[in-house]
């Protein structure tokens, strides 16, 4: 009988000692300052203008047609699509935060984040850029005269003269592509090199290129 009053003892002591930890210990000052002091979440807002970057006449189109459909769906700010001269002017200003995002082939973000050949300079490369998604998967076509006797790959010979506009990685890839297709090196080819897209129609027509 002794052991069980001294049983209960014990058990009434450390249910007293349990309840004064609970019931009179606070909680420690500085975590109640964080928890009061806690910043809401932030509601994001978009700006006023978004501006997007494309190059040439149809890298323009391409941009205005899905950018005017963004424009509507977010019923708020406007979308401004600024046409640049050459890619390496929509990676400059898109470092400079002047543009949200611009069009770019894999080849070109390569030479971008490395710095290779045009975009190894201060203000244009290296910096770190991403792909946000695909906003095209368009075949690429190669036009001849109607009177050309180029009707498939394998007509294209040494010495036959291809217009482009420059030879940026991006740019000769479909090209390099089409010469593999046909057997023959890029070396044995006459290129044209109009300075401009729309050049390079003008040059087949006028027979400067095939």
């Amino acid at each position: 009988m002794k052991r069980l009053y001294m049983l209960l003892g014990i058990l009434v002591c450390a249910a007293l000692v349990a309840a004064a930890g609970c019931g009179g210990a606070s909680l420690n000052p500085s975590t109640t300052a964080s928890i009061a002091t806690s910043p809401a979440a932030e509601v994001f807002t978009w700006p006023e203008a978004l501006h997007f970057a494309a190059t040439g006449s149809s890298g323009q189109a391409k941009m205005v047609s899905w950018a005017s459909v963004m424009e509507s769906d977010l019923d708020g700010p406007l979308v401004r699509i600024v046409t640049e001269a050459a890619w390496t002017n929509t990676y400059r200003d898109m470092a400079a935060a002047q543009m949200v995002l611009s069009q770019i082939d894999n080849a070109t973000l390569c030479d971008d984040i490395e710095a290779i050949s045009e975009y190894a300079s201060p203000d244009g490369g290296p910096w770190m850029a991403g792909l946000v998604w695909v906003d095209s998967l368009a075949a690429t076509g190669f036009m001849v005269r109607g009177n050309s006797s180029i009707s498939k790959p394998q007509d294209i010979k040494p010495g036959t003269k291809i217009a482009i506009w420059n030879t940026n990685a991006g740019t000769m890839a479909p090209f390099l592509s089409l010469l593999a297709w046909a057997g023959v090196s890029k070396d044995d080819i006459t290129w044209v090199n109009t300075g401009d897209y729309n050049m390079c129609v003008q040059a087949v027509i006028e027979g400067r290129a095939d």
